[in-house]
Protein backbone atom coordinates (compact mmCIF):
# COMPACT_ATOMS: atom_id res chain seq x y z
CA UNK A 1 0.00 0.00 0.00
CA UNK A 2 2.81 2.38 0.91
CA UNK A 3 4.56 1.68 -2.39
CA UNK A 4 1.33 2.40 -4.28
CA UNK A 5 0.88 5.71 -2.44
CA UNK A 6 4.43 6.69 -3.33
CA UNK A 7 3.75 6.01 -7.01
CA UNK A 8 0.58 8.11 -6.85
CA UNK A 9 2.46 10.90 -5.09
CA UNK A 10 5.24 10.85 -7.67
CA UNK A 11 2.68 10.92 -10.50
CA UNK A 12 0.90 13.92 -8.92
CA UNK A 13 4.21 15.72 -8.42
CA UNK A 14 5.24 15.08 -12.00
CA UNK A 15 1.85 16.22 -13.26
CA UNK A 16 1.98 19.40 -11.15
CA UNK A 17 5.53 20.14 -12.27
CA UNK A 18 4.56 19.65 -15.92
CA UNK A 19 1.59 22.01 -15.48
CA UNK A 20 3.76 24.68 -13.87
CA UNK A 21 6.39 24.25 -16.60
CA UNK A 22 3.72 24.49 -19.32
CA UNK A 23 2.25 27.63 -17.74
CA UNK A 24 5.61 29.36 -17.30
CA UNK A 25 6.73 28.20 -20.75
CA UNK A 26 3.53 29.54 -22.29
CA UNK A 27 3.98 32.86 -20.49
CA UNK A 28 7.57 33.17 -21.73
CA UNK A 29 6.62 32.20 -25.30
CA UNK A 30 3.77 34.68 -25.59
CA UNK A 31 5.72 37.49 -23.92
CA UNK A 32 8.47 36.98 -26.51
CA UNK A 33 6.10 36.51 -29.44
CA UNK A 34 6.62 32.74 -29.78
CA UNK A 35 4.36 31.63 -31.32
CA UNK A 36 3.08 34.89 -32.79
CA UNK A 37 -0.70 34.98 -32.46
CA UNK A 38 -3.30 37.59 -33.24
CA UNK A 39 -4.14 37.79 -29.54
CA UNK A 40 -0.54 38.60 -28.67
CA UNK A 41 0.10 40.84 -31.67
CA UNK A 42 -2.77 43.15 -30.72
CA UNK A 43 -0.48 44.59 -28.06
CA UNK A 44 2.63 44.92 -30.24
CA UNK A 45 3.19 48.40 -31.66
CA UNK A 46 4.42 48.83 -35.24
CA UNK A 47 7.12 51.49 -35.47
CA UNK A 48 8.16 53.47 -38.50
CA UNK A 49 10.33 55.76 -36.36
CA UNK A 50 10.07 58.00 -33.33
CA UNK A 51 7.12 60.00 -34.63
CA UNK A 52 3.66 60.46 -33.12
CA UNK A 53 2.06 57.42 -31.50
CA UNK A 54 -1.29 56.33 -32.93
CA UNK A 55 -3.72 54.06 -31.06
CA UNK A 56 -6.36 52.38 -33.27
CA UNK A 57 -9.66 51.45 -31.61
CA UNK A 58 -11.92 49.47 -33.92
CA UNK A 59 -13.90 46.33 -34.62
CA UNK A 60 -13.63 43.72 -37.37
CA UNK A 61 -13.04 46.43 -39.98
CA UNK A 62 -9.66 47.12 -38.36
CA UNK A 63 -8.87 43.62 -37.06
CA UNK A 64 -5.59 42.14 -38.22
CA UNK A 65 -6.03 39.02 -40.38
CA UNK A 66 -3.12 36.57 -40.10
CA UNK A 67 -1.80 35.46 -43.47
CA UNK A 68 -4.10 37.77 -45.44
CA UNK A 69 -3.93 41.44 -46.46
CA UNK A 70 -6.14 43.66 -44.32
CA UNK A 71 -6.81 47.33 -43.76
CA UNK A 72 -4.25 47.38 -40.94
CA UNK A 73 -1.46 46.35 -43.32
CA UNK A 74 -2.58 48.73 -46.05
CA UNK A 75 -2.75 51.65 -43.62
CA UNK A 76 0.71 50.91 -42.21
CA UNK A 77 2.15 50.89 -45.73
CA UNK A 78 1.03 54.49 -46.08
CA UNK A 79 1.80 55.98 -42.67
CA UNK A 80 4.82 54.14 -41.27
CA UNK A 81 7.22 55.76 -43.78
CA UNK A 82 6.29 59.05 -42.10
CA UNK A 83 7.74 57.75 -38.84
CA UNK A 84 4.51 57.04 -36.99
CA UNK A 85 4.13 54.38 -34.29
CA UNK A 86 0.89 52.37 -34.35
CA UNK A 87 -0.76 50.11 -31.79
CA UNK A 88 -3.89 48.33 -33.04
CA UNK A 89 -5.69 46.11 -30.48
CA UNK A 90 -8.92 46.04 -32.53
CA UNK A 91 -10.95 42.84 -32.56
CA UNK A 92 -14.21 41.63 -34.13
CA UNK A 93 -17.65 41.99 -32.61
CA UNK A 94 -17.03 45.02 -30.38
CA UNK A 95 -18.46 48.53 -30.17
CA UNK A 96 -18.00 51.92 -28.48
CA UNK A 97 -18.09 50.65 -24.88
CA UNK A 98 -15.44 48.06 -25.79
CA UNK A 99 -13.34 50.83 -27.35
CA UNK A 100 -13.42 52.56 -23.97
CA UNK A 101 -12.16 49.39 -22.30
CA UNK A 102 -9.42 48.97 -24.93
CA UNK A 103 -8.39 52.59 -24.43
CA UNK A 104 -8.05 52.11 -20.67
CA UNK A 105 -6.05 48.90 -21.15
CA UNK A 106 -3.85 50.30 -23.92
CA UNK A 107 -2.71 53.52 -22.24
CA UNK A 108 -1.12 51.49 -19.45
CA UNK A 109 1.52 50.40 -21.98
CA UNK A 110 1.28 52.83 -24.90
CA UNK A 111 0.57 56.54 -24.41
CA UNK A 112 -0.85 57.77 -27.73
CA UNK A 113 -0.61 61.18 -29.32
CA UNK A 114 -3.58 60.30 -31.56
CA UNK A 115 -6.53 57.96 -30.98
CA UNK A 116 -7.97 56.70 -34.26
CA UNK A 117 -11.56 55.90 -33.27
CA UNK A 118 -13.42 53.73 -35.77
CA UNK A 119 -17.20 53.74 -36.15
CA UNK A 120 -19.11 51.24 -38.28
CA UNK A 121 -22.66 52.53 -38.72
CA UNK A 122 -23.91 49.03 -39.52
CA UNK A 123 -24.06 48.19 -35.82
CA UNK A 124 -22.06 50.55 -33.59
CA UNK A 125 -24.92 52.93 -32.92
CA UNK A 126 -27.18 50.14 -31.64
CA UNK A 127 -24.61 48.45 -29.41
CA UNK A 128 -25.69 50.50 -26.39
CA UNK A 129 -29.42 50.02 -26.88
CA UNK A 130 -32.31 49.54 -24.50
CA UNK A 131 -31.05 46.64 -22.44
CA UNK A 132 -28.33 48.05 -20.16
CA UNK A 133 -27.74 51.13 -18.02
CA UNK A 134 -24.93 53.17 -19.54
CA UNK A 135 -23.34 54.00 -16.17
CA UNK A 136 -22.90 50.28 -15.51
CA UNK A 137 -21.32 49.85 -18.93
CA UNK A 138 -18.80 52.63 -18.24
CA UNK A 139 -18.00 51.22 -14.80
CA UNK A 140 -17.29 47.79 -16.27
CA UNK A 141 -15.12 49.27 -19.02
CA UNK A 142 -13.04 51.47 -16.73
CA UNK A 143 -12.93 49.43 -13.52
CA UNK A 144 -12.28 45.77 -14.43
CA UNK A 145 -13.27 43.16 -11.87
CA UNK A 146 -10.70 41.22 -9.85
CA UNK A 147 -11.08 38.22 -12.18
CA UNK A 148 -10.43 40.35 -15.23
CA UNK A 149 -7.32 41.84 -13.61
CA UNK A 150 -5.99 38.33 -13.04
CA UNK A 151 -6.49 37.55 -16.72
CA UNK A 152 -4.93 40.85 -17.75
CA UNK A 153 -1.82 40.05 -15.69
CA UNK A 154 -1.19 36.76 -17.49
CA UNK A 155 -0.40 36.53 -21.19
CA UNK A 156 -1.24 32.82 -21.24
CA UNK A 157 -4.58 33.08 -19.43
CA UNK A 158 -5.59 36.06 -21.54
CA UNK A 159 -4.58 34.14 -24.66
CA UNK A 160 -6.62 31.07 -23.68
CA UNK A 161 -9.62 33.21 -22.78
CA UNK A 162 -9.44 35.01 -26.12
CA UNK A 163 -9.14 31.71 -27.99
CA UNK A 164 -12.25 30.42 -26.23
CA UNK A 165 -14.12 33.62 -27.07
CA UNK A 166 -13.02 33.50 -30.70
CA UNK A 167 -14.03 29.82 -30.93
CA UNK A 168 -17.49 30.65 -29.60
CA UNK A 169 -17.81 33.42 -32.20
CA UNK A 170 -16.74 31.10 -34.99
CA UNK A 171 -19.16 28.35 -33.93
CA UNK A 172 -22.44 30.14 -33.20
CA UNK A 173 -25.38 28.18 -31.87
CA UNK A 174 -28.33 28.83 -34.20
CA UNK A 175 -31.52 26.94 -34.81
CA UNK A 176 -30.65 26.16 -38.41
CA UNK A 177 -33.79 24.06 -38.94
CA UNK A 178 -36.00 26.98 -37.85
CA UNK A 179 -34.20 29.32 -40.24
CA UNK A 180 -34.66 26.88 -43.12
CA UNK A 181 -38.34 26.48 -42.20
CA UNK A 182 -38.70 30.27 -42.48
CA UNK A 183 -37.54 30.06 -46.08
CA UNK A 184 -33.84 30.95 -45.85
CA UNK A 185 -32.19 29.15 -48.82
CA UNK A 186 -30.32 25.99 -47.73
CA UNK A 187 -27.23 27.05 -49.72
CA UNK A 188 -27.01 30.27 -47.72
CA UNK A 189 -27.42 28.39 -44.45
CA UNK A 190 -24.65 26.00 -45.40
CA UNK A 191 -22.37 28.94 -46.14
CA UNK A 192 -23.29 30.41 -42.76
CA UNK A 193 -22.37 27.15 -41.05
CA UNK A 194 -18.93 27.38 -42.70
CA UNK A 195 -18.77 31.07 -41.78
CA UNK A 196 -18.51 32.07 -45.44
CA UNK A 197 -21.38 34.46 -44.79
CA UNK A 198 -22.18 36.19 -41.51
CA UNK A 199 -24.55 33.85 -39.58
CA UNK A 200 -25.70 36.68 -37.29
CA UNK A 201 -27.00 38.67 -40.26
CA UNK A 202 -28.95 35.65 -41.48
CA UNK A 203 -30.27 35.08 -37.95
CA UNK A 204 -31.53 38.67 -37.71
CA UNK A 205 -34.15 37.90 -40.35
CA UNK A 206 -35.89 36.01 -37.56
CA UNK A 207 -34.74 37.76 -34.38
CA UNK A 208 -34.67 41.43 -35.45
CA UNK A 209 -35.75 41.99 -39.09
CA UNK A 210 -35.88 45.80 -38.68
CA UNK A 211 -32.30 46.01 -37.37
CA UNK A 212 -30.79 47.82 -40.36
CA UNK A 213 -33.78 50.11 -40.71
CA UNK A 214 -33.43 51.17 -37.09
CA UNK A 215 -29.68 51.65 -37.20
CA UNK A 216 -29.58 53.54 -40.52
CA UNK A 217 -32.58 55.79 -39.87
CA UNK A 218 -32.30 55.88 -36.03
CA UNK A 219 -36.10 55.84 -36.01
CA UNK A 220 -37.02 53.68 -33.03
CA UNK A 221 -37.07 54.26 -29.27
CA UNK A 222 -34.30 51.70 -28.87
CA UNK A 223 -32.12 53.33 -31.53
CA UNK A 224 -32.61 56.80 -30.05
CA UNK A 225 -31.74 55.58 -26.55
CA UNK A 226 -28.73 53.74 -27.94
CA UNK A 227 -27.48 56.99 -29.48
CA UNK A 228 -27.91 58.85 -26.17
CA UNK A 229 -25.91 56.14 -24.42
CA UNK A 230 -23.27 56.22 -27.15
CA UNK A 231 -22.80 59.95 -26.57
CA UNK A 232 -22.10 59.30 -22.88
CA UNK A 233 -19.47 56.67 -23.71
CA UNK A 234 -17.84 58.80 -26.42
CA UNK A 235 -17.67 61.73 -24.00
CA UNK A 236 -15.76 59.51 -21.59
CA UNK A 237 -13.30 58.48 -24.32
CA UNK A 238 -12.76 62.13 -25.31
CA UNK A 239 -12.29 63.15 -21.68
CA UNK A 240 -9.67 60.49 -21.07
CA UNK A 241 -7.88 61.23 -24.34
CA UNK A 242 -7.66 64.94 -23.57
CA UNK A 243 -6.39 64.16 -20.07
CA UNK A 244 -3.27 62.61 -21.62
CA UNK A 245 -3.00 65.19 -24.41
CA UNK A 246 -4.12 62.85 -27.21
CA UNK A 247 -6.12 64.03 -30.22
CA UNK A 248 -9.13 61.90 -31.24
CA UNK A 249 -9.57 61.14 -34.94
CA UNK A 250 -13.00 59.61 -35.66
CA UNK A 251 -13.34 57.54 -38.84
CA UNK A 252 -16.82 56.47 -39.96
CA UNK A 253 -17.29 53.39 -42.15
CA UNK A 254 -20.59 53.30 -44.06
CA UNK A 255 -22.90 50.33 -44.27
CA UNK A 256 -23.02 48.55 -47.61
CA UNK A 257 -26.70 49.50 -48.08
CA UNK A 258 -25.70 53.19 -47.97
CA UNK A 259 -23.15 52.75 -50.76
CA UNK A 260 -25.06 50.77 -53.42
CA UNK A 261 -27.55 47.93 -53.91
CA UNK A 262 -24.94 45.11 -53.92
CA UNK A 263 -26.55 43.34 -50.94
CA UNK A 264 -30.13 44.59 -51.23
CA UNK A 265 -31.56 41.44 -52.84
CA UNK A 266 -29.40 39.23 -50.63
CA UNK A 267 -30.70 40.75 -47.39
CA UNK A 268 -34.25 40.68 -48.67
CA UNK A 269 -33.76 36.95 -49.36
CA UNK A 270 -32.70 36.59 -45.73
CA UNK A 271 -36.02 38.27 -44.75
CA UNK A 272 -34.51 41.49 -43.45
CA UNK A 273 -36.60 44.64 -43.75
CA UNK A 274 -34.53 46.53 -46.34
CA UNK A 275 -35.30 48.66 -49.39
CA UNK A 276 -33.68 51.06 -51.84
CA UNK A 277 -34.34 54.11 -49.63
CA UNK A 278 -31.49 53.03 -47.37
CA UNK A 279 -28.98 54.12 -50.01
CA UNK A 280 -29.86 57.72 -49.17
CA UNK A 281 -29.87 57.21 -45.38
CA UNK A 282 -27.18 59.31 -43.68
CA UNK A 283 -28.65 59.75 -40.21
CA UNK A 284 -25.83 57.91 -38.35
CA UNK A 285 -23.16 60.00 -40.09
CA UNK A 286 -25.13 63.18 -39.46
CA UNK A 287 -25.44 62.43 -35.74
CA UNK A 288 -21.74 61.63 -35.41
CA UNK A 289 -20.72 64.71 -37.40
CA UNK A 290 -22.90 66.99 -35.24
CA UNK A 291 -21.58 65.36 -32.08
CA UNK A 292 -17.91 65.78 -32.97
CA UNK A 293 -18.35 69.27 -34.43
CA UNK A 294 -19.90 70.43 -31.14
CA UNK A 295 -16.74 69.21 -29.38
CA UNK A 296 -14.27 70.70 -31.82
CA UNK A 297 -13.25 67.37 -33.38
CA UNK A 298 -12.92 66.86 -37.14
CA UNK A 299 -14.40 63.60 -38.44
CA UNK A 300 -13.61 61.55 -41.54
CA UNK A 301 -16.73 60.21 -43.24
CA UNK A 302 -15.79 57.50 -45.75
CA UNK A 303 -19.23 57.42 -47.39
CA UNK A 304 -18.47 59.98 -50.17
CA UNK A 305 -15.26 58.20 -51.21
CA UNK A 306 -17.03 54.83 -51.16
CA UNK A 307 -19.86 56.14 -53.34
CA UNK A 308 -17.38 57.53 -55.87
CA UNK A 309 -15.39 54.30 -56.15
CA UNK A 310 -15.94 52.23 -59.30
CA UNK A 311 -14.69 48.92 -57.87
CA UNK A 312 -16.64 46.46 -55.70
CA UNK A 313 -15.73 47.48 -52.17
CA UNK A 314 -17.52 44.73 -50.22
CA UNK A 315 -17.49 40.96 -50.49
CA UNK A 316 -20.37 39.57 -52.53
CA UNK A 317 -21.98 37.73 -49.60
CA UNK A 318 -20.60 39.75 -46.70
CA UNK A 319 -20.69 43.39 -45.63
CA UNK A 320 -16.99 43.47 -44.70
CA UNK A 321 -14.51 45.17 -46.98
CA UNK A 322 -13.02 43.38 -49.96
CA UNK A 323 -9.43 44.29 -50.96
CA UNK A 324 -10.63 47.25 -53.06
CA UNK A 325 -12.60 48.61 -50.10
CA UNK A 326 -9.60 48.19 -47.83
CA UNK A 327 -7.43 50.14 -50.27
CA UNK A 328 -9.90 53.03 -50.57
CA UNK A 329 -10.37 53.21 -46.80
CA UNK A 330 -6.63 53.03 -46.06
CA UNK A 331 -5.89 55.77 -48.59
CA UNK A 332 -8.54 58.12 -47.19
CA UNK A 333 -7.58 57.45 -43.57
CA UNK A 334 -3.86 57.91 -44.21
CA UNK A 335 -4.41 61.20 -46.02
CA UNK A 336 -6.73 62.46 -43.31
CA UNK A 337 -4.41 61.36 -40.53
CA UNK A 338 -1.25 62.86 -42.00
CA UNK A 339 -2.68 66.05 -43.49
CA UNK A 340 -5.56 67.06 -41.25
CA UNK A 341 -5.69 65.24 -37.95
CA UNK A 342 -2.18 65.25 -36.49
CA UNK A 343 -1.32 68.36 -34.51
CA UNK A 344 0.90 70.53 -36.69
CA UNK A 345 3.68 70.44 -34.10
CA UNK A 346 3.59 66.62 -34.17
CA UNK A 347 3.50 66.05 -37.93
CA UNK A 348 6.48 64.15 -39.35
Amino acid sequence: MTHRRMKIGVALLVGLSASVFAFLGGEWALRHGIPPTTVFERWVAERGGDGPRVLVLGDSFFTRLPGRPDIHDRLLERILPSGLQVLNPSRPGIGPHDYLRLFVESVEHFTPDVVLLSHYVGNDLLDLGCWRAVDEVIAEATEPSARERVFDSSFLLSHLEALARDYAMRHPDFDWDALEARGIPPDDLERARRFEVNPWVIGMGESWPTYYRETLFVDSDCARLAWQNTVVVLDEILRRARAIGAAVVPVVFPHTLQVNDLHLALYARWQLDVDASMESATRPQDLLREYYAARGVEMLDLLPAFKEASEQLYWTHDEHLAPAGQRVAAREIADFLLEAALPRTARP
